[in-house]
């Protein structure tokens, strides 16, 4: 398993370099203009097809389980079939920028659809009683799958929106996937989870902190979807997993797309599916890092990119350290999702509160006498 993992992990990296180091044949396909986003924080195109990368990475550590014939190979080529659909949609708005939110959301849900019937990814344990009844029903079932499958997907394409944000978390859920699946001897997920977060992390290294590359939605898609995939069956699969357990390593993903979803819908009274610069990583690059870094030129908005993301990354640690001890204790994960959920709107609501740094207007004093005096 080991040469599979440090496979994936040098055949993503090295396709990112390779991509990076040629940028001039393919930026005008893969280029990411720093124009026309609110969410936009670079000064110079930048290829967004780092997935491209993590694809090839996973490809690579399959290829190897087959040739050394680990247990587990021949269902890892079926989960890379299986999440192509999603990555597909993903890369496409990638390359064209003319893919809308629903085609990718229903390509996804195609990848969710065939694990359903090939694999028996299902979601039919909740641990909640009315809930359980229903998942019982196949069609009701098969639903919350597409759903499930589809949110996760989208919700890691939401925070992919800072240099390492949605590929670090990513990381961190899918080595808690596979800790877990190792613990309960399933090694043929514990391959997959273990190779996706070194792919993810070949990525990283030419992602982080410069963003030479970007993930992309193909990359952040093919995330979403092997996470939520992995979860299921791990769920499924062993009794002793508590269906709280992936629903915690993917609470704040998941909490920041339905929080941004009833901040439009009820306060904002926007389109929910309408861009924004007010997620979490928006307001903390925005009124917590431009206190420390107020310049406007591109080294300084550099460093509030890349220290945007080390408070997430660490809190997203917390939450997954948390899920892998009480992976089997129902009550303790539910206390740890409702405890996120607080403290995140706790401080989504106290940097709202932040005013305007004084020393920001100090430093506008000064300028403005030094301009007079020249």
């Amino acid at each position: 398993m080991l040469l599979a993992i440090l496979c994936s992990v040098a055949v993503a990296g090295t396709v990112c370099h390779l991509l990076v180091k040629h940028v001039a044949l393919h930026l005008a396909v893969t280029g990411d203009s720093p124009q026309g986003g609110r969410q936009k924080f670079h000064s110079v195109p930048v290829p967004r097809v780092g997935g491209v990368g993590a694809l090839l990475g996973l490809v690579g550590a399959a290829a190897v389980s087959w040739l050394l014939h680990l247990p587990g190979a021949g269902f890892f080529w079926t989960l890379l079939a299986i999440a192509l659909p999603a990555f597909a949609g993903g890369l496409a708005d990638d390359l064209t920028r003319r893919v809308g939110p629903t085609p990718r959301l229903l390509l996804t849900m195609v990848s969710a659809a065939i694990a359903f019937s090939w694999l028996g990814a299902a979601l039919y344990r909740s641990h909640m009683g009315w809930l359980d009844a229903a998942l019982a029903y196949w069609p009701v079932s098969f639903g919350a799958t597409l759903f499930a499958v589809a949110g996760v997907a989208h919700s890691m394409n939401i925070i992919d929106g800072y240099n390492g944000l949605s590929a670090g978390v990513g990381v961190l859920v899918l080595l808690a996937l596979g800790v877990i699946s190792a613990a309960v001897g399933d090694t043929s997920l514990a391959l997959v989870s273990f190779a996706g977060a070194a792919a993810y992390a070949g990525f990283l290294i030419q992602n982080y902190p410069h963003g030479r590359i970007f993930l992309g939605d193909g990359g952040a898609y093919l995330l979403g979807a092997l996470i939520a995939i992995l979860a299921a069956l791990l769920v499924g699969r062993h009794e002793r997993v508590s269906p709280w357990f992936p629903f915690v390593l993917v609470v704040y993903p998941v909490w920041e797309t339905l929080f941004s979803v009833l901040r439009r819908a009820f306060y904002q009274r926007t389109s929910v599916g309408a861009a924004d610069a007010r997620h979490l990583h928006s307001l903390i690059y925005r009124r917590i890092l431009r206190r420390y870094f107020p310049g406007r030129d591109a080294q300084s908005v550099k460093l509030r990119n890349a220290f945007t993301t080390p408070p997430l990354w660490a809190a997203q640690l917390l939450m997954t350290g948390g899920a892998v001890a009480a992976f089997d204790q129902t009550r303790v994960l539910q206390c740890q999702a409702v405890a996120f959920v607080l403290l995140y709107c706790a401080a989504y609501a106290w940097i709202m509160g932040l005013r305007r740094p004084a020393h920001s207007a100090v430093l506008r004093y000064l300028a403005l006498r030094a301009a007079r005096k020249t």
